[in-house]
């Protein structure tokens, strides 16, 4: 869903902003952090996404750009007032519940998605580590580790020899 919205920090605040989103839960969501009492004031349901970039634009610079007061935010007039309601094309409340309640959707899906994953590496871990015990306790690998850490101890120890200027023959 593409929208352009309206929102007041407070509902007797003297500015507004506006904006656009695709998501208009989560931009909802962080307005309610940055601010104590938003209002959506006014929401106007966009078909596209080229739509909703147009219409954000010509809000910006045509329609409404004799009330700017710093970037998206304006002076909250009666013109202003006029221009959001009457292009208002949904009902607000319900639509920004059901937005509200697709992102928090969303977001169980991704915890939930999140411990499978969890649930699957730690399955992983287990079959790993049951495969190394196996693998770990077969007899040709047994032996292969004992020549490689014989062999080993034999370097260290010519390795020692060397440095102190002994010559050692091993069998």
């Amino acid at each position: 869903m593409y929208y352009i919205y309206f929102i007041t920090p407070e509902e007797s605040s003297q500015f507004i902003t506006f904006g656009r989103t695709e998501s208009l839960g989560l931009r909802w969501k962080s307005y309610r952090t940055a601010s104590p009492d938003p209002q959506l004031v006014g929401l106007i349901k966009c078909e596209s996404k080229a739509e909703m970039r147009d219409l954000e634009l010509q809000i910006k610079h045509y329609h409404l750009k004799n009330f700017h007061y710093r970037n998206e935010w304006l002076y909250h007039t009666p013109e202003v007032i006029a221009f959001y309601q009457e292009r208002t094309n949904v009902d607000i409340e319900t639509t920004l519940s059901d937005a509200i309640e697709h992102y928090l959707q969303r977001m169980r899906e991704k915890a939930q998605k999140r411990r499978q994953h969890t649930e699957v590496k730690e399955h992983n871990k287990e079959r790993l580590k049951e495969y190394q015990r196996e693998y770990h306790s077969r007899p040709e690998v047994k032996e292969r580790h004992r020549k490689y850490y014989r062999d080993y101890y034999h370097r260290k120890k010519y390795q020692r020899a060397k440095n102190n200027g002994q010559l050692i023959l091993f069998d």
